[in-house]
């Protein structure tokens, strides 16, 4: 089934449902590109669907002193970002929708008995949801600090932002965010 604007090129399969019976594969086109396709198992694929996932490299001496660090700048590689709407660590929502954001934190330089506060944001265009927890308590001793999982849905409007902040409080700025920390986001509805 094509939804055409033209009498010829592209333009004649501008739109389309096809379903292809020898793969038991059925397709739907936009702009005369398959945009989704749902196999005979009923698994749909839609591989334009805005995701990333991309890791840091360490940064030093972040926070510690109670500093916001803003976790945005070159320092990040990415590991995939299906529709390049992740740069430097700031997501701009291509599309109005609702998205899932995970942020892996890996800290160190963490003293044990003065770094007991930490508020960590995901920071966004629409609102910003905080996370608060005890930097210092079951702190990894060989590491020197910890591992968090940051994980929420936020509700962005087309070209909103997002990105995330740490902050870690009493003691003094040497605090690092380590390599083994990464972000990663998707549109879910």
């Amino acid at each position: 089934l094509y939804f055409s604007d033209a009498t010829s090129g592209s333009g004649e399969y501008d739109g389309y449902l096809n379903y292809n019976q020898s793969t038991q594969i059925l397709a739907l086109g936009t702009a005369a590109a398959t945009r989704m396709t749902i196999d005979s198992n009923g698994a749909v694929n839609m591989p334009n669907q805005p995701a990333f996932l991309a890791t840091i490299a360490t940064q030093a001496d972040v926070t510690g002193d109670g500093t916001s660090y803003d976790v945005t700048g070159s320092f990040f590689t990415e590991v995939y970002d299906k529709n390049s709407d992740f740069n430097n660590g700031t997501f701009t929502a291509p599309v109005t929708g609702t998205y899932h954001f995970c942020f892996v934190m890996t800290l160190t330089g963490i003293d044990a008995s003065s770094h007991t506060n930490g508020s960590h944001t995901f920071v966004s265009s629409n609102r910003s949801i905080a996370f608060y927890n005890n930097p210092g308590a079951d702190r990894n001793t060989s590491l020197g600090g910890n591992t968090f999982v940051f994980s929420t849905y936020i509700d962005m409007d087309a070209n909103d932002t997002a990105f995330f902040r740490v902050s870690v409080s009493g003691g003094s700025k040497v605090v690092d965010l380590f390599s083994t920390s990464t972000m990663s986001g998707v549109l879910v509805s």
